[in-house]
Formats: structure tokens, sequence, C-alpha cells
């Protein structure tokens, strides 16, 4: 018997005791049923616990030593007294019954049930070293016979096992139950029953787990617990006829579904072809009577109003549904087509509903006469504002022969680079009628542009410039991904530029100047334009800096952004627009250094005028390299430094302005290797030192003005070299000496000459008589001394002649300046401005209204 804490008896020991059936061969065939009735330790048989066998137990034959259950078996147990077992193969019992026997396997724990009185209370342990009963086991079975090698019994013992456990549920309060260590104890043919009978003391001290094995022991035929519950005979035909019967079953009922599910389907098919017959049977009775049958045109059914509906957005259907909206106007002309039922296809339908609503939103009327004419004539409506409206919502017309220009208004683009932009054959559309020129420049369209133009998805090209159209670009303009060209310049926008924009890839054409009320920022998005060539948006409100995104614009050709508000500084980005010809943004507040990577447009860049900007810094020697470049404007700026010597690199310069800056030191010689500069600016400035004699070899040169410097020494004899010279400007410098005979050489002089406030000496030269075309000549506030040449008389388009401030001059003014024609005498009448203005206390003027006495 089991031992503790020094006592000689347990109460609470578990027997588990196992019957089997065998074959007539002795052979165990298959465990089919386990159950599990608990003793507790107060005596009470507790039947509500029962472990079930899932599956095959997979025993084998009896020439083996012993073989584990096949299915995944496991104990859990609540704490238990004691467990009996029964099982029965699955062929049922044996057919001699006197070879069933009955064996016990015992064990013992702490009980932990409770009475069933409902005290509750926790029994004591029941023997020294516990372990669980949850282990994961499996059974291993070891096989008994008797003297004449009949088998009588299997011994059946707990062993380690990976598998997953069979579950078995203790009574609900019970307490966890461990289990009594007994040594492991493999039981062989040869094992008496006696032996296996034996009790066996648990160990003490700490154990392996291969030692937590329940011992498998006979039970003698004498053993009192005839409670045990034991084998009962199956009847083996009986159990496979009941199993057939249940096969049967399954198969019957699985059919029933299969048929019952083809049954449904039918239904289904034959509901849906009922309701769309009705359906057409519906439409076929709504159809309206014949022209023939009722005299009148035929009404359009109901159901096909909402086809059309269905081929609008919702936002417009929004509009269509509300009365005196564009958009109903538009569907109503629509709708009431004589050929919308047979000859439009849906992509025609949505096509002339949008140019429809784009006629009406921009102006256009239309009348009875204007839909029923078949003429080509203009058939204008009294209220529309359209210049040209010709075949416009005419029924007999094609909307691709309504009237539109034939090429496209972007003045000074190259022809070869606007092929998409003339159209040869002057049909807006392509060759399968879908439309894609909007060309209606300056034809008097007013109003605002409506969003379901954006509905035209194969625009190439929108040109629809000087008109007076109002409202905002909208966003929808993202859905026109084939568009080529936008052109709204000269109209009346207001908002800001949309960032969907940059979707339109295909873009190479986007002029929206002069719309002063455009406003907002420069999208960063419009940096993916990878085929934008002319981007125009100068005279509007565009405020920010300009997006460092634009380096990306490598096919970018024009980037026109005057005129504007934009701050910060230019990109070093810029340097990477490699197909960069023009770039005007001047007059707007952009700060910082001309970037020095400017230098890297050499290969394109032909004009750059970023004049009328803060710019700081000095003018870097890199613009040396733009070897094609023809214009150079920085003028009204904070620039400083001096005129680079690498300026004289530019050898296809033609105009510089430099003027209204904080540039000085001397003009360097190297200018005079500009020779086919005609316009060389750069007045209000800081230079000093001497005019460069070089500057005679501007032989294209037309305007030079250095007005306002602090130019000294005389003026060079080779500015006489300057034969395409018509405007001279030295005014308000230190200038001396006398004025070069030269001079008189400038023959093409048709402007004006402007040697004023200098300290000229000397007489005044006779040969400037030479200078007929001259406008104004202002030689005041010098020292020139002697009197006025009599040569003067032949300035026949002489304006104004200014000699007054000149303290030596003296004489008579010659009369035949006083007969010259030229003379703007109600001007100078009127506001002393024009004619001889003289000193007349020193110089006499017989001139009659036409000198003033100054």
């Amino acid at each position: 018997m089991m031992e503790e804490n020094n006592r000689t008896d347990s109460p609470n020991k578990a027997t588990f005791s196992a019957s089997y059936n065998g074959g007539e061969d002795g052979e165990v065939k298959q465990m089919k049923d386990i159950r599990i009735s608990v003793i507790n330790s107060c005596g009470v048989l507790d039947d509500s616990m029962r472990m079930e066998a899932r599956g095959d137990s997979g025993f084998s034959k009896e020439d083996e030593d012993s073989a584990p259950m096949h299915d995944q078996t496991s104990l859990k147990l609540g704490t238990i007294a004691a467990v009996r077992m029964a099982v029965i193969n699955s062929c049922g019992v044996l057919d001699d019954s006197s070879n069933v026997n009955s064996m016990r396997m015992e064990g013992g724990g702490n009980s932990g049930f409770s009475n069933e009185l409902g005290n509750n209370e926790q029994m004591s342990p029941a023997g020294k070293g516990e372990a669980e009963c949850g282990a994961d086991t499996r059974m291993k079975t070891s096989r008994f016979r008797d003297a004449h090698g009949q088998m009588v019994g299997i011994g059946v013992q707990n062993t380690p096992s990976r598998n997953p456990r069979m579950l078995v549920q203790s009574r609900p309060g019970a307490f966890p139950c461990t289990g009594i260590l007994s040594p492991q104890n493999e039981s062989s043919s040869g094992t008496t029953e006696t032996e296996a009978n034996t009790d066996v003391e648990a160990p003490t001290g700490d154990v392996t787990e291969m030692q937590r094995l329940s011992i498998a022991n006979l039970v003698p035929e004498d053993d009192d617990r005839s409670d045990l519950q034991q084998a009962q005979a199956v009847d083996v035909n009986a159990l496979q006829e009941s199993n057939h019967e249940r096969h049967e079953q399954r198969k019957i009922l699985g059919l029933a579904f299969r048929v019952a599910g083809i049954g449904g389907i039918l239904f289904f098919v034959i509901v849906l072809i009922l309701s769309l017959w009705l359906r057409h049977e519906q439409q076929e009775t709504a159809k309206p009577m014949s022209p023939e049958a009722t005299g009148t045109q035929p009404p359009v059914v109901q159901t096909f109003r909402e086809h059309i509906m269905s081929l609008l957005p919702s936002d417009t259907i929004a509009y269509v549904l509300q009365d005196h909206t564009i958009q109903h106007s538009a569907f109503q002309w629509l709708i009431q087509d004589p050929n919308i039922n047979s000859a439009y296809s849906d992509a025609r339908i949505l096509q002339r509903f949008v140019l429809a609503t784009f006629y009406l939103s921009t102006g256009g009327a239309y009348s009875n006469e204007t839909m029923s004419s078949s003429s080509s004539a203009s058939s204008k409506s009294s209220l529309s504002s359209w210049s040209n409206e010709d075949k416009w919502l005419s029924y007999h017309h094609h909307e691709c022969d309504w009237w539109a220009h034939n090429t496209s208004s972007l003045y000074g683009v190259p022809e070869e680079q606007y092929n998409l932009l003339y159209n040869f054959s002057g049909n807006p559309c392509d060759s399968d009628g879908n439309y894609q020129h909007l060309w209606l420049w300056q034809n008097g369209l007013r109003g605002n542009l409506p969003p379901e133009l954006y509905l035209l998805t194969n625009l190439c090209s929108i040109t629809i410039d000087r008109n007076e159209l109002a409202g905002t670009i909208s966003s929808q303009i993202g859905h026109l991904r084939e568009l080529e060209a936008l052109a709204l310049f000269r109209a009346d926008l207001t908002g800001t530029l949309p960032s969907e924009v940059g979707l339109l890839t295909q873009l190479s054409f986007l002029w929206l100047m002069s719309n002063e009320n455009l406003g907002g920022t420069i999208p960063s998005e419009y940096g993916q334009l990878s085929k934008l060539q002319y981007f125009l948006v100068d005279s509007a409100s565009l405020t920010g800096s300009i997006p460092t995104e634009v380096g990306n614009l490598s096919d970018l050709i024009w980037l026109f952004l005057y005129d504007n508000e934009l701050t910060g500084s230019f990109p070093t980005e810029m340097g990477r627009m490699q197909a960069l010809d023009t770039l005007w943004i001047w007059m707007n507040e952009i700060s910082g250094p001309i970037p020095s990577e400017f230098g890297l447009l050499g290969k394109t860049l032909g004009h750059m005028a970023i004049d009328v900007n803060p710019l700081e810094g000095s003018l870097p020697t890199e613009l040396g390299r733009l070897s094609t470049l023809t214009l150079l404007h920085v003028s009204d700026s904070k620039l400083t430094g001096t005129l680079p010597t690498e300026l004289g690199l530019l050898g296809n310069l033609t105009s510089v302005t430099i003027n209204t800056c904080d540039l000085s030191g001397t003009l360097p010689s190297e200018v005079g290797l500009l020779t086919n500069a005609f316009r060389f600016w750069s007045w209000n400035t800081h230079f000093t030192g001497t005019i460069p004699t070089e500057f005679g070899h501007l032989a294209a040169m037309e305007t030079m003005a250095f007005d306002d410097n602090g130019l000294v020494g005389s003026l060079p004899s080779e500015l006489g070299l300057l034969s395409n010279l018509s405007h001279l400007y030295f005014t308000a410098n230190m200038l001396t000496s006398s004025v070069p005979t030269e001079m008189g050489q400038l023959s093409k002089l048709d402007g004006k000459l402007w040697l004023q406030s200098n300290q000229l000496t000397g007489p005044i030269p006779s040969e400037l008589g030479l200078l007929q075309n001259v406008s104004e000549l202002l030689l005041h506030d010098n020292r020139f001394t002697g009197s006025v040449p009599f040569e003067l008389g032949s300035l026949e388009q002489l304006k104004v002649l200014a000699i007054f401030n000149n303290s030596e001059l003296k004489g008579t003014i010659p009369p035949s300046l006083c007969i010259l024609t030229s003379w703007d005498t109600p001007a100078i009448v009127e506001s002393n401005q024009g004619g001889i203005q003289v000193d007349c206390e020193k110089v006499e003027c017989p001139c009659v209204d036409i000198c003033v006495c100054s």
C-alpha cells in the first residue's frame, strides 16, 4: 500500500481498471471506447467524467511486444481517488467469453474532490512525490498469457509523448489533480497475475520524467471489486448493418441537398428571364407613335433621358435638374434633337451636350431658326455676343462643322514648333469625329468657362484667348490628359493656377498671361510637365517663390513670369533647363544673387531679362559662357561690383541694359568687342573713368546711353564712326574738352543728341548742322563759347534746341532757325516746352513764338 506521513494506508487511491475484448486468436483488434468512472475519497461513485478515444487506437498484433496508440491522446483530470477504465474494441466481444479478463491499473494521488454533502472539504495529500496528471502521454500495452499460451490480459501504462492531449475534465469545483509517482515497470508476456497486482511504494526525492508512469496490474478473478464495469458482447453483424444503414442515410441526405440546390438555381434563372421580358415589354409599350401617325416630332421617352443622364457626372446632373441653368438649357436642346435616337453614339451625345453648354455659358444664344437652319450661312442670334457662330447648335450639322478658326493665335512661335496649332484642313475634329481643337480666340466670347468643358477628354488644344472670359480654371482640367496647348491670355480669369495642370504630361504650350487677377503660387507639380515648351503667366498676380522643380523642365523654351509679385531667389536648379531660350522674369520682388549656374545655359539661352528686381551681389563672370545670348537686361537692381570683362565674349549680344544699379569702376574696353550690339544702356550707375575709344568699333550700335555716371575726359572722336547711331546720351557726367567735329558724320542720328550737364568747352561745332534728322539737340549747362553756328538752320527735323546756361555763349540766333517748319509752336507758347531754349540776356533770339528765354 502507499505511504504518506507515516501512515500505512491511504484512502486517496485512484484505480484505473481496463477490460478488453479480443478476437478468437487473442488479437486485440481496435480500441473503440474508454469509459472512466471516478470514486472520490469519500467513497462515492462519480460517473460524470468520460474519456473517449477518437479514431483508431492501433493496437498491434499479438506477436509484437508493445505498440502505442495511433490516436493522439492525453489525460487531463481533476484530482481523483479512483478511476476505472473499460475497453471495448470495434469488433465487439470475443467469441469465447471465458477469455475476457479484467485488469486494474492503480495509482494514488490527491483527490481534491469535494464530497456530495456540499461542505467542499479539501482532502489531504495521499502520498509523497506528486506529479501532474496532465502530461502528454500515450498508452503502452503489454500482453499476458496463461500456461496454455492463451492471451489473458493487457497491461497499460502512461509514457511520455509529444502528441496532443486527449481531454478529460473533472467535476466542477474539483482541485487540480496530481498522481503518485511509480517506477517504470515494463510488463512482459511472462508476468504473472500476482506480480501485476502488487502495490508499489511511491519513491521520494526528484525523479525523471520517464519515472512518472502508472503501472498496469492484472486484477485477480477473485477480486472483490465486483462493481468494475465489464466488457459487453457486441453483435458484429448487427454493428456492421448499423454502420451500413447510417452510410446509406448520409448518401440519401446528400442527394437531397444537391437536388434542392439545382432546383433553387433553376428557379432564380426563370425569375430573372421573366423580369427581363417584362421590362422589354414595358419599353416597347412606352415607345411613341411614328411621325406619320401623329404628324408631330416623336417625343423622347423617359428611359432615354435617363440614359443621357447616366453619361453625365453627378454635379452636372444636379444643374440639369434645376430650371434656368445653362446645363438645363443645353440638355433641353439636346433631347429635342430629331436625330438623337438613331444617329448618335454615347460619345457624340456627350460631345454635343458639352459644346452646347460651352456655347451658352460664353454668351451664345440660340433660336428655333438657328436649330433648324440647314444652310451654311451664319444665323447669328441678336442676343448672342459671339462674333461668328456659324452652324453652332444646328441640328442639321455635325458639331465638327460648327465654325472655328483654322489656326491658333500663339504668335511669335516658330512654325516648326507649333504644327499642332495649325489645322490645315480647318476641321477641329479628328477622322473619328472626336472634337480636338477649341479655336475661338477673339470671337466675342463673354462669360465663364463651364466645368463640363473638361469632359471633352480628346481635346488637344484650347485657344480661346482675347475674349471676355471670367471665372477660374477648374481643377477638373486634370482630366484632359491629351491636352497639348492651353491659351487663355488677355482674359479676366481669377483664382489660382490649379496644381492638376501638372497631370497634363502632353502639355507643350501654357499661355495664361495678361490675367491680372490670376494669383496664387506656381505649383511645384508643374515640374512634372516634361514636354512643356512655352510657359507664359506674365502680367498676373502670382506670389511666392519660383519652385525648384522648374529645373526639371528640360524641354522648356520660353519662361515668361514678368510683371508679377514673385519673391524669394532664383533657384540654382534653373541651370538644368538646357533648352531654355528666353528667360523673362523682370518686374518682380526676387532678391539674392544671380546664380552662377546660369552660365550652364550657354548653348541655348538667347534672352535674359531679369531687371526691375532687388537682385544683390555682382554680375557673375560665368555669364561670359552664354555664347548664344543676345539680350541681357539686369537694370533697376541692387547689383554691385564692376562690369566683368567677360562680357566682351558675348559676341552675339545685341541689347545690354545695366542702368539704375550700384555698379562702379571703369567701362572695360572689351565692350568694344560687342560688334552686334545695337543697344547699350547704362545710365544712373556709378561708372567712372574715360569712355573707351574701342566704343568706335560698335558698328551696329543704334542707341548708346551713359547718362548720370561719373565719366570724365573727352568724347572720343571714334564715336563718329557709329554710322548706325540714332540716339546718343552722355548727360550728367563730368566730360570736358570740346565736341569732336566727327560727330557730324552721324548721318542716321534721327533722334536725340544729349550732351547737357557736363563741362564741355569750345565752340559748338558747325558740323552738327549735318545732322539733318536730329530732333533734340541738348547742349545746355556746359561751358561752350562763341556764337550759335549758322549751319544749325539746316536741321529740318529739329524740335528742341537747348543752349542756355553756357555763360560764354553770345551772339544772335541765325534767322534760318526761325523759319524751320518743325517747331511745334502751340506747345511752345502754351507750355514753354520745345523751341529754342536760350539765355535771352546773352543771346539775342529774333524768332517770335519760337524762343523760350531761360
